[in-house]
């Protein structure tokens, strides 16, 4: 499927009435018949509007015909002091559209005599008239316990619940009606209606055929395209399982030019549209179905639609529009999850993931558990992207307990676990994922990732080079094996691997469809790497042609000015050198090595005062640079200070004793000698560490010095 997460699963909608909804009052032949739409202004409760009930001036005719029969003579209203003297003057009001003064006069019928129950029925249709739903209900109620009219009221209830979009209690009403007069079309047809909003559409189809035995040939015509349409829309069903999308919308277009109003097909004609590619189709079915019903199944699905199509923040609306009509809609929240991840709103993301498996709200145990394992899925990658490796393990694995069928999880928890530094789960989370079939290449070059870190050159390059044998065009792979033959030592090795890399060029994906762009940032640390590798072999020239290139398009990269300055210094290129070396230090003032290295071209150039300057901003930045404490000590020997002198050795042989550095031999040769020269009597002591040591010259002072 086309979108994110598809969930084709039927969800709740609203249809129109397709058979008129009538409201009833007494005629010759004991039916009722009366119709109307309600006036949503009307409305005193917060439910759904009903239908308001007005009377044709037919059967006005035959109710006034009916009460004469009983009441020849008008009853002035002073004359009224019976109940039934109120109700007939009641009917009389209603008839003529007077229902506030039709439901005191009802009310004042039942004062008189409270079991004069057929008040409680007229009263219902008054108050349903002018929108008083809850009275409505409740005298309807009345009428049913009181066995007044019981089919007409569960009839009229009913149709008020299905309004008020209370469906399973709506179909209970019309079960009761339909119970006590199975032939009512109207009954039948409601009971249909009741069933589509449930989805029960054999249910609905077999009342609709049943109601066509028993009414007329005009109102046939309207039950005849309610029964086509709901053909059509099986028809569609089955060819959508078909994958035949292009019938299945033609069986869809059909349905919806017989039932227009019915907002779900919209909806499911939206999701074949979805399905074939047709997003601007689909869009504008979603949006007619949101317009008709507000529904919140239509707000998610168009929501998928605008993230496909990069409208990162539309599909957030969308969702959150979903969320606000059904805050127990699992899917919405996450999918708005994975919108606001491509937002960069990580820890809003994390939140809807968290919701979404709290709220737990599928339909069918099997989907419940991939949806769960999918929203665990997703939190862990987005903790991933903290840096949180145990909650993101924790999720990876929660995740696996309910599906294991997404691959994926293997390769993201494989990350986790490096972050955790448990290297062995790790290589074989990469393992299963490979296993698997699933991101091969970059298993393995992760697997060569973890190897790396763990100073295993030799197997880092085994790793890299599976992965390039699956994609000769990873130029990842080709860069990381590269790195890991420069520190083996492999450098013509290397720089093919370099060179190979950075003619194929580097690309990431970028959007919700993950089109490939140029990646600078790796083109630049590429040229960085095989700078480095060709100045390790000696190559300064070259690797000076890699920083140029590198500062041609960002010249403020501040590595690449430190490192051209290190190889123009050993190309004896000194105001080259200390040109870059200023600007180094102008983009960062707070890198030790840089102060260290320019001390170091000064202290060759014999410039005591300003190496001295440098060396001492080195230690001011990093109190255990050893390699700045023994020059600076060099340069006090040098100008025959020599107690200063050994108070620096003393601590560059303390830090390089720790660390065990190479260095600790020189250090020692020179304070020796510092010492001896300053008439120090333990300076002999420093020139026998240094000679078993093997410093240089250290045999030669030896002997010169300690006979």
């Amino acid at each position: 499927m086309s979108s994110i997460y598809r969930f084709t699963y039927i969800l709740i909608f609203s249809l129109a009435f397709f058979v008129s909804c009538k409201t009833y009052v007494p005629t010759d032949n004991g039916q009722d018949v009366v119709n109307g739409k309600a006036d949503p202004k009307t409305a005193t409760q917060k439910e759904a509007p009903v239908e308001k009930v007005t009377f044709t001036e037919k059967e006005t005719k035959e109710e006034i015909k009916e009460l004469k029969k009983s009441s020849p003579k008008e009853i002035p209203v002073k004359n009224f002091n019976t109940a039934s003297a109120y109700f007939k003057e009641g009917v009389h009001q209603a008839n003529n559209k007077n229902d506030l003064k039709a439901i005191e006069l009802f009310t004042s019928s039942l004062n008189l005599d409270s079991k004069y129950f057929i008040a409680y029925y007229h009263r219902a249709l008054s108050q349903e008239k002018k929108g008083n739903y809850a009275e409505a209900i409740t005298d309807y109620s009345a009428s049913i316990k009181n066995h007044t009219k019981p089919e007409e009221s569960f009839h009229r209830r009913g149709n008020i619940k299905l309004l008020q979009k209370n469906y399973s209690a709506a179909l209970a009403d019309f079960d009761s009606a339909v119970a006590i007069n199975g032939k009512r079309k109207d009954f039948l047809s409601s009971r249909a209606k009741a069933k589509m909003h449930q989805k029960n559409f054999s249910g609905a189809y077999e009342d609709l055929m049943e109601a066509k035995k028993h009414e007329s040939s005009e109102v046939d015509t309207v039950t005849k395209k309610y029964v086509e349409a709901l053909a059509n829309y099986d028809y569609a069903l089955d060819d959508m399982k078909k994958k035949n999308y292009k019938e299945a919308v033609e069986y869809m277009d059909r349905a919806i030019k017989l039932a227009p109003d019915n907002g779900y097909f919209y909806y499911k004609r939206a999701e074949l549209k979805m399905d074939n590619s047709d997003m601007e189709g689909a869009m504008t079915d979603y949006t007619k179905s949101i317009e008709m019903e507000k529904d919140p199944d239509a707000y998610n699905g168009r929501g998928l639609i605008k993230f496909q199509l990069v409208d990162v923040n539309g599909a957030i609306k969308d969702y959150d529009s979903a969320i606000e009509k059904d805050s127990m809609f699992s899917e919405a929240y996450l999918n708005r999850g994975i919108a606001k991840v491509e937002a960069n709103e990580i820890d809003e993301a994390i939140k809807d993931f968290t919701s979404a498996i709290k709220t737990k709200h599928y339909e069918d145990t099997t989907q419940k558990n991939i949806l769960e394992a999918i929203a665990y899925f997703e939190r862990g990658k987005s903790y991933l992207k903290q840096n949180k490796y145990q909650e993101a393990l924790d999720d990876f694995d929660q995740s696996l307990k309910l599906d294991q069928s997404n691959s994926s999880v293997f390769y993201e928890r494989a990350q986790a676990k490096a972050g955790l530094n448990d290297f062995i789960g790790s290589l074989d989370d990469y393992s299963l994922s490979i296993d698997k079939d699933k991101m091969v290449a970059e298993s393995f070059n992760n697997r060569g990732l973890v190897k790396l870190y763990q100073v295993d050159y030799q197997g880092s390059i085994y790793e890299f080079s599976k992965a390039i044998q699956v994609d000769s065009t990873f130029s990842d792979a080709l860069l990381n094996r590269a790195n890991a033959k420069t520190e083996l030592g492999d450098i013509s090795g290397a720089l093919k691997d370099y060179d190979k890399a950075i003619a194929q060029g580097f690309t990431k994906k970028s959007g919700r469809k993950g089109e490939k762009q140029p990646d600078k940032h790796k083109h630049t640390h590429a040229l960085l790497k095989r700078a480095y590798a060709k100045y390790k072999s000696g190559n300064f020239k070259e690797a000076i042609k890699d920083y140029d290139e590198v500062l041609a398009t960002n010249d403020t990269n501040v590595l690449a000015y430190y490192c051209r300055a290190n190889a123009k210094h050993d190309l004896k290129e000194t105001e080259g050198a200390l040109a870059d070396y200023q600007k180094a230090i102008q983009l960062t003032p707070n890198d030790a090595k840089i102060y260290y290295n320019r001390g170091t071209l000064y202290y060759e150039l014999k410039n005591y005062d300003l190496a001295m300057t440098d060396y001492n901003k080195a230690l001011e930045l990093n109190n255990r640079m050893m390699q700045a404490y023994h020059n600076r000590g060099a340069i006090e020997q040098e100008t025959q200070q020599y107690d200063k002198a050994i108070a620096d050795y003393d601590l560059a042989i303390n830090i390089e004793k720790e660390t065990n550095d190479p260095m600790l031999k020189e250090s020692l040769l020179h304070r020796g000698i510092c010492k001896i020269k300053s008439n120090k009597k333990d300076g002999c002591k420093d020139l026998i560490q240094a000679n078993e040591l093997k410093a240089n010259k250290a045999d030669y002072y030896l002997k010169k010095y300690c006979k």
